[in-house]
């Protein structure tokens, strides 16, 4: 518990976003700075948009905006805390469970039909590759269960997956003769325009790209090829994923969700400990869920069910708790 002198030294900033989330952060430096992150996507969009900002101390706000941990969140869109961001993937799965449309459609997958563009799978891709690149370096338990989700094949599948739907677009508009030249966009945005019998060989330049994936040995040889398809085709579509991509992205989605809820709001699986509960999801990730990992977002509707569980609920209880213990 802090006495109220050692209290002057703290900065508190509330981000507030959508109410979904709170997260705490300690930033290290002479003097001691809390950050309370109400809805981490604020600051994925940058610090400098906050809105509801809070500062006890003028020098500790100086400091925080040019702390090191918040100045790669601003430049590099990624949070860099393991904890951090498996609260931020809990977060953004129950958004997504909750989601209600405008058009009436609600849940999982009708979020994902309104709210991400089919680009996003390889904007995403392209940003968990380069978090694991980094914790490639140290490896550890975290870069072990992370990997296991974006493995190599994984990743090169998916992009054989695109290529197939963008060859298909391709010779559909081609049999159609819509437009004197079949053309999709491209990931940096400019179009592909291919002659109608150049179809095939076209898309093949970009097959030998990704067939390179076949030889590589560590997330940085992986991110350099990544890198090569920068203006690989792709569609322009919102309802249409890749489905090897969606199926780790919801699995993934729902192991992390589930690890939080066991790890930090009292839920776990039946007849077992916290510990058992967390244990028994990655066993079961290097097991019977590894080629199947979309099954934890529907192991994780079940124990949501079965525990009555609310995200918004159990998060002012703790936050309520910590008033009561008067912790900071």
């Amino acid at each position: 518990m802090m006495n109220r002198e050692e209290r002057k030294n703290i900065a508190k900033v509330t981000i507030n976003a959508d109410n979904m989330y709170v997260m705490g952060l300690e930033i290290p430096y002479d003097k001691n700075i809390e950050i309370l992150l109400d809805g981490v996507q604020t600051i994925l969009n940058g610090i400098d948009s906050v809105q509801n900002l809070t500062l006890e101390n003028e020098n500790a706000a100086s400091v925080l905006m040019n702390n090191n941990v918040i100045r790669t969140i601003k430049e590099s869109g990624m949070i860099e805390n393991p904890l951090l961001f498996k609260r931020w993937v809990c977060a953004q799965t129950f958004r997504m469970l909750n989601y209600k449309g405008w058009d009436r459609s609600k849940g999982w997958d009708a979020y994902m039909r309104n709210h991400l563009n089919y680009k996003y799978q390889f904007t995403m891709l392209m940003d968990e590759v380069k978090r694991l690149v980094k914790m490639e370096k140290d490896g550890g338990h975290d870069f072990e269960v992370e990997s296991m989700f974006w493995t190599f094949n994984t990743i090169q599948q998916i992009y054989m997956e695109n290529l197939h739907y963008v060859k298909r677009e391709l010779k559909r508009q081609a049999r159609e003769k819509r437009y004197s030249k079949p053309h999709v966009k491209r990931l940096n945005g400019y179009y592909l325009h291919v002659e109608r019998d150049m179809i095939d060989s076209a898309i093949e330049s970009f097959e030998v790209i990704v067939d390179k994936m076949d030889e590589v040995n560590s997330y940085s040889e992986l991110l350099k090829i990544m890198k090569e398809l920068n203006n690989m085709p792709i569609l322009n579509r919102t309802d249409l994923k890749c489905p090897t991509w969606k199926s780790v992205y919801r699995g993934y989605g729902g192991f992390y969700t589930l690890y939080n809820l066991f790890g930090w709001h009292g839920i776990t699986l039946e007849n077992k400990t916290m510990e058992e509960s967390i244990t028994h999801i990655e066993d079961l990730l290097k097991g019977d869920y590894f080629a199947e990992p979309w099954r934890f977002h529907y192991m994780l509707k079940k124990v949501i069910k079965d525990n009555d569980f609310n995200l918004s609920k159990s998060i002012s209880k703790v936050g309520n708790k910590r008033e009561r213990l008067n912790i900071a």
